[in-house]
């Protein structure tokens, strides 16, 4: 198994941490919304040149579509996990522009049912105090849990509270570096017989306002911090997150998020990016561009990193938008290939073609690319490149093989 050697100041971050393990309590953490912060910030913009329209599973197994209304507002999240929608996810607005209500909807027998709904509370400033979710049960709605959130005077959230039949399920307290105003750690407290008891710790560290190191820690049966795993984040030099890897205390590889293609002509404050409390992707981290291929590498029962799929994110240009077209997701074929290849899925429209190789040089370039023709590429060199198509509608990346 690969083993991932970090910098030395690691040891500073975990001192008086035990380094024996327990198995930890599955938790989420607070450092996706951290990273996604600037996410909430840029769609708060007007004025655009792109949007992300929709990313998808290179092997099929899923894709998501996005749509907007005429204020460039996030409404709708279209998900498929078989080839067809079969969850969307809706959204209302406050007329000062905050998100009031997701309502979740999910084919059943043919039929959309809407099976959940999220309400969120905010303070004078603007701030989310309150997330409420509500489950359909038989046509009944039933409150699940109410959380809760409390601001300091800069506007950081220092605690939310679970509550739910009266009685405060878990905690969370939020610490913030003094001189920077970054979040230092979270503190999480789970409700154990009649009291909360510690239960998990999350610090961070940065390196010119990125996230590159979390440690996550639970609390021991021996009354002390037990450190569970790492997070390590590398970026470029504009900023850019390349790589995310997750690791146990071990140090043994469990999880790999690679950004192996920025659009480094497209900076992230000109694209239009979706947003809500609940998103899991995509995470903008701090990054300086849209990135449009993401490779995901996982642990498999041979205790193995295995490459289980790429993630391709595809943005349409905002000029003459009438509407959100659905999901266009292309392919490269042959591929692995040698003398020539054809993007498929093209829609008729005329494209511009280049390609990258490994070192970010664009080692060909193809004007008014058609649906159907052949592009040559006997003069390529065997090795790994990515395709960056572009049409009126936005663009996409693929990723292709030489032999």
């Amino acid at each position: 198994m690969k083993q991932i050697v970090f910098f030395a100041l690691m040891s500073a971050m975990v001192a008086g941490v035990a380094a024996q393990s327990s198995q930890p309590a599955q938790r989420v953490s607070e450092t996706l919304n951290h990273h996604n912060c600037q996410m909430e910030q840029v769609s708060a913009k007007q004025n655009y040149r792109y949007r992300l329209k929709s990313f998808y599973r290179q092997d099929g197994l899923q894709f998501t579509n996005y749509s907007y209304n005429g204020n460039q507002q996030l409404v709708a999240v279209k998900d498929s996990l078989v080839g067809e929608y079969t969850v969307i996810d809706s959204l209302t607005y406050t007329v000062q522009g905050q998100i009031d209500k997701i309502s979740g909807w999910q084919l059943m027998n043919g039929q959309w049912q809407n099976v959940y709904f999220i309400q969120y509370g905010y303070n004078e400033q603007g701030h989310m105090t309150s997330r409420a979710n509500y489950n359909n049960f038989n046509g009944e709605w039933v409150l699940g849990g109410v959380y809760e959130y409390t601001y300091n005077e800069n506007g950081q959230k220092v605690l939310s509270e679970l509550t739910m039949n009266g009685i405060v399920f878990q905690k969370v307290e939020y610490k913030y570096d003094t001189i920077d105003g970054y979040l230092s750690y979270e503190l999480w407290y789970n409700y154990n017989n009649d009291s909360l008891e510690p239960s998990d710790m999350m610090v961070y560290t940065y390196t010119n306002g990125n996230i590159t190191l979390q440690v996550d820690a639970v609390w021991g049966s021996g009354g002390q911090w037990v450190t569970t795993g790492y997070h390590n984040y590398q970026y470029n030099h504009d900023g850019d997150c390349m790589m995310h890897q997750h690791v146990d205390r071990n140090f043994s590889e469990l999880e790999r998020n690679a950004y192996v293609f920025y659009d480094m002509e497209t900076p992230l404050t000109e694209v239009l990016m979706p947003w809500h409390p609940e998103m899991t992707r995509p995470i903008t981290y701090n990054n300086a561009h849209a990135y449009d291929l993401e490779e995901w590498h996982s642990l498999g029962t041979d205790q193995q990193i295995h490459h289980i799929t790429d993630f391709i994110y595809e943005y349409e240009e905002m000029v003459g938008i009438g509407g959100t077209a659905d999901i266009l997701r292309l392919t490269v074929s042959p591929n692995p290939a040698q003398d020539y290849i054809m993007i498929e899925g093209m829609d008729g429209e005329k494209c511009h073609l280049q390609v990258v190789d490994v070192m970010g040089r664009v080692v060909l370039t193809l004007d008014n690319l058609s649906a159907g023709q052949r592009v040559d590429i006997r003069a390529l060199p065997a090795g790994h490149y990515v395709l960056r198509v572009d049409s009126k509608k936005g663009f996409t990346t693929l990723k292709m093989v030489v032999e």
